[in-house]
């Protein structure tokens, strides 16, 4: 294995304040080298004369449906549905301290 690879893992962790054991830098090295030599199967392919694509279905009209106005509920009906409610609002659980 690229001893390079595990330092630049264990600086990696490290700066992260994760501890990991000599098991797991090996483990992430091999993952991150799989992922490397999949990069070189892919700048194989001969892409110059290749157009940028922007999406999938760039030559496809995608069928829209008609925007029609509905009526919404009202405060008191959305209200109603809502599990807890103060002072006309939802209330929802604490989250920040």
């Amino acid at each position: 294995m690229n001893e390079d690879l595990l330092e630049t893992i264990e600086k990696m962790a490290t700066l992260s304040r994760i501890a990991i054991n000599d098991e797991e830098k090996q483990a992430f090295a091999n993952s991150i080298s799989s992922v490397l030599k999949y990069f070189d199967v892919l700048n194989a392919y001969e892409t110059h004369d290749s157009q940028a694509l922007y999406s999938v279905l760039e030559n496809q009209t995608l069928p829209l449906r008609d925007d029609i106005q509905k009526e919404t509920l009202s405060k008191e009906a959305f209200l109603k549905n809502a599990p807890s409610q103060v002072g006309g609002l939802i209330k929802v659980p604490q989250v920040l301290k």
